[in-house]
């Protein structure tokens, strides 16, 4: 039969019997200009499956079928050599068992160390009486004032703010929330977003990781006694929190704040942060960054991993002016940022705010706070969530920034 029909019959592609026969694992017969399959290599076919089901490699394969193959019915071939080629296989089908029992043994140890590993309850945190005197209205700089607070744990958790000059916000579940607040649950708008394997295949949570590493690592090395941290754009709060786990392992005497617009984000932050055993003050707070009521210069560090490109993905705004203007002079910027090469590799509808994620433009806009310096960290084809932003076939990068205010 010719390969076609041969192909079909055991359900093989025409590219792997190609290749069996150019291994000499399958031996058709040339007639004229095509190559006829007869029934020894109906039998050698059928071997060969058997054989790989039993975890012989083609060149063991290779072996056999030549000693199979000087063989016949009265007589096998390189008896020996048959039997050596068996016994060999046998052996190291049992090294392999023996290999996977002892994984099974780990295996289940480590499923029962997950399954029995005590998540900590979160801890009710809102605003520290510490902080009430730093509430400054973003209008008028006036200070601002706390009506009907609730109390727990000696945090403010609700509660009403308000200026003379007409500026509002409330507290709620001890977040201060105020102009610019979005309270869409973005995962039950956006499903896709929790399928994990797709958005975060391992390549690129690997080169992401690098660059937040990296930074996390110059981060430690600053002294943060009696600072203000604050993170302007936390998200879900994931990475913010790995950073601060470390970072509070180290330190508690020290100020975080915490901004995210969408108010499901900045809560699942607050609760990741609760979980810490050890916590530094921290005030969480949703809305627009220009109308935080937090004095401007007040801050020693911004510290964002992807904030800046979110507001510019999420609401078409290059806050980096108003980030920086919350920076002490020779206040320091630690942020994690991804790049394509060039304009082209942006996806259409972020063609108008490609300066902001191609390379050359996006360290061009950061390169204005005074001193700065760039760390590449990785590069990957798998983009995972960022195939948003980026095409297909085009190489995303990552990279760490730290920027000193003039």
């Amino acid at each position: 039969m010719k390969i076609g029909e041969f192909s079909e019959k055991f359900n093989i592609s025409k590219e792997t019997i190609r290749f069996y026969a150019s291994k000499k694992l399958l031996s058709p017969v040339k007639n004229g200009s095509f190559f006829i399959y007869d029934e020894n290599c109906e039998r050698d076919i059928q071997t060969i499956i058997q054989l790989k089901d039993l975890n012989f490699s083609l060149d063991e394969i290779a072996r056999y079928l030549s000693y199979k193959r000087l063989s016949s019915k009265k007589m096998i071939a390189m008896h020996r050599e048959m039997m050596d080629l068996f016994t060999n296989k046998i052996s190291e089908v049992r090294n392999e068992i023996q290999a996977l029992k002892r994984a099974e043994e780990k295996l289940v140890q480590r499923f029962e160390e997950i399954k029995n590993f005590k998540i900590r309850q979160e801890v009710e945190i809102g605003v520290p009486f510490a902080f009430i005197p730093q509430l400054i209205c973003p209008d008028c700089d006036s200070q601002l004032q706390i009506q009907n607070g609730k109390i727990a744990n000696n945090h403010i958790v609700s509660g009403n703010i308000e200026c003379s000059c007409g500026y509002k916000a409330t507290i709620k579940e001890g977040i201060i929330v105020f102009e610019g607040a979005s309270f869409t649950n973005l995962f039950e708008e956006n499903p896709e977003w929790l399928d994990h394997e797709k958005m975060l295949p391992p390549d690129y949570l690997n080169a992401s990781m690098s660059a937040v590493n990296w930074l996390s690592k110059q981060f430690l090395k600053e002294n943060l006694e009696n600072k203000i941290v604050f993170d302007y754009t936390t998200q879900s709060g994931v990475l913010t929190n790995f950073i601060l786990e470390k970072t509070l392992e180290h330190t508690t005497n020290f100020t975080f704040y915490a901004l995210d617009h969408n108010f499901h984000l900045i809560n699942q932050t607050k609760a990741l942060f609760s979980l810490n055993p050890t916590r530094c003050k921290a005030v969480f707070m949703c809305g627009e960054l220009e109308k935080a009521p937090i004095k401007k210069t007040s801050c020693d560090y911004l510290m964002s991993c992807f904030g800046f490109q979110t507001n510019i993905i999420a609401l078409s705004k290059d806050i980096f002016k108003t980030a920086n203007d919350f920076l002490k002079p020779g206040g320091k910027w630690f942020e994690t940022l991804f790049s394509a090469e060039k304009k082209s590799d942006i996806q259409h509808d972020f063609s108008d705010r490609s300066k902001y994620f191609v390379d050359a433009g996006l360290k061009k806009v950061l390169s204005h706070t005074g001193e700065y310096h760039f760390h590449n960290a990785a590069k990957t084809m798998k983009k995972g969530e960022l195939g948003y932003y980026i095409k297909e076939d085009a190489e995303v990068s990552f990279f760490s920034y730290i920027g000193i205010k003039s």
